[in-house]
């Protein structure tokens, strides 16, 4: 059983009762993430996320983590490009001592200051250790371009550059412009009903009452386009790094699920079309893949994969290759019914999750205003035709525009590619 409903101190509460469950989970989201940022203070969202872990007026950063420890708490939170969220998970009997906790960090932070220093540094080395981790550097860089005219350009983590300038006022005035009540969606699933979930809230949720600074922006049909280009980082490393970007689909597009059985036809395994032809037969790479993002105002294909320099011009054409054969000829309709199986098996399986539960009812009120069952994303897989994932590869990918990032000791003489 689903409820939805604002609260009169205009909170957006939503619950998913799971009677006989033996846990209960709960995400905090506020409708503020690094979309909504501006040039002076990228990366506060996630900077905020941080400090709200750093004490409150009633316990310490240490009493925080020792109140979630010695009830045995799963807790942790996120910043996304839309939002910023914060999730327990426990048992029936020490649910409400989690609860308490979460929400006392979230509505009595103290922004110390000399928390705030030594939290500003933390979030520095994060920094760091990304820029050591070669994939997490391309894809920063080829999310740059990708999205070269819009703030989603700017991943939540930050930049030292913006960061450095912020103070403790700058965050304390973003946190009370923007976590206010009308901005708060909290969703919980498990042994809970609607009742007890509001009961809770009130007695320990206490946020600012209001509409928030920033409005949210509409999550609307795909309509992004980019430029062919190839983006490189030369960097002392054993293999290059690949990352072939395609403007796709978002989830508001009809053809979002469609586009989703492609994706997974192409690169979704080690059963996929690209595994089985670079890896499996040409043994030009060690694993590659084909990884999906979904933005509100475009999607992307992603196809992932790591070889020897001398081999990634290859590597490249044999890509291009498969997916020209890919657009001319059919499909095999029993890879696509097996792709369906894994995408349905994965929703229902989901489905029996507490913590999955309130975090996917918490994202599709966020980005759709409403609850999308799992038995409607299952109807829609069981109307994927051949034909639909078909025009789909050739809207994709034929005669369109691609982004190629790449990572290797030296620069290599790659050409934009387009799929002919």
């Amino acid at each position: 059983m689903i409820s939805t409903k604002q609260l009169d101190n205009g909170i957006t509460l939503n619950v998913e009762e799971i009677k006989g469950a033996k846990t209960i989970s709960c995400f905090f989201a506020f409708k503020v993430g690094s979309l909504y940022e501006n040039e002076t203070n990228f990366g506060i969202c996630h900077l905020l996320e941080h400090i709200l872990f750093c004490g409150t007026k009633n316990r310490s950063s240490e009493q925080i983590k020792e109140d979630f420890n010695n009830c045995g708490t799963i807790f942790n939170g996120s910043t996304g490009v839309y939002h910023t969220r914060f999730y327990i998970k426990n048992i029936v009997d020490f649910f409400e001592k989690s609860f308490e906790i979460m929400a006392d960090m979230i509505s009595n932070p103290s922004f110390n200051k000399n928390e705030f220093i030594k939290e500003k540094k933390v979030v520095f080395e994060e920094m760091l250790r990304y820029k050591d981790i070669p994939n997490e550097e391309l894809y920063k860089e080829c999310i740059k371009h990708f999205y070269a005219n819009s703030n989603l350009k700017n991943l939540p983590i930050g930049e030292h550059s913006t960061l450095t300038n912020l103070s403790v006022e700058d965050v304390k005035k973003f946190y009370q412009e923007n976590y206010t009540t009308e901005n708060c969606i909290i969703s919980f699933a498990g042994n809970i009903n609607f009742n007890f979930a509001k009961k809770l809230i009130e007695k320990y949720v206490k946020l600012n009452f209001g509409k928030p600074k920033i409005n949210v922006l509409p999550f609307t049909k795909s309509n992004h386009t980019i430029k062919s280009e190839v983006v490189q980082i030369q960097k002392a490393v054993n293999q290059s790094l690949v990352k072939i970007f395609f403007v796709a689909p978002n989830s508001k597009d009809e053809n979002y699920f469609p586009f989703i059985m492609l994706a997974n036809i192409l690169g979704g395994g080690t059963s996929s079309l690209l595994y089985k032809h670079l890896r499996d037969k040409l043994g030009l790479v060690y694993s590659i893949n084909a990884s999906t993002l979904n933005n509100y105002n475009s999607g992307a294909l992603i196809i992932n994969f790591a070889t020897k320099e001398e081999n990634v011009t290859t590597a490249i054409n044999e890509i291009c290759t498969l997916i020209k054969k890919l657009i001319l000829k059919d499909f095999d309709t029993k890879l696509l019914e097996i792709e369906k199986l894994k995408a349905k098996i994965n929703y229902v399986s989901a489905s029996e999750q507490s913590i999955t539960i309130a975090g996917s009812n918490n994202i599709d009120l966020i980005e759709n205003g409403e609850i999308i069952p799992y038995t409607t994303i299952l109807e829609k897989l069981n109307a994927i035709s051949l034909n639909d994932v078909k025009q789909q590869a050739e809207q994709i990918f034929k005669n369109k525009n691609c982004l190629i990032g790449i990572i290797s000791k030296n620069t290599l003489k790659i050409k934009p590619i387009k799929i002919k």
